[in-house]
């Protein structure tokens, strides 16, 4: 569904025009800030599953750990890709109203 979502969106969204500045710091700090996250929650999903469960001691339970943390980085990721959504689209609202 949201792969089908995110066609739909791009068919109907026109493409920018390119820009010949370079990138602005603003950019510059969401880039930081989106590998900083990504990072940070693959960290988590490591440190949680490994207080919760424990280092691994064998191969079975190597593959569960990393089955695990992986599932609860890729949930971290997800939710803080849904945050930042919703933030960039509140910023872009604000703009759009002070202009």
């Amino acid at each position: 569904m949201l792969a089908i979502a995110a066609a739909r969106y791009l068919r109907r969204t026109p493409p920018a025009p390119p820009s010949s500045r370079p990138a602005t710091v603003s950019t510059r700090r969401i880039r930081l800030a989106f590998w900083g996250s990504l990072i940070a929650a693959l960290v988590a999903g490591v440190v949680v599953v490994a207080s919760t469960r424990g280092l691994p001691t064998d191969v079975h339970t190597a593959k569960s750990f990393t089955f695990f943390a992986g599932t609860l980085a890729g949930a971290l990721v997800l939710v803080a890709t849904a945050v930042a959504a919703v933030a960039v689209q509140l910023a872009r609202s604000g703009r759009a109203r002070r202009a």
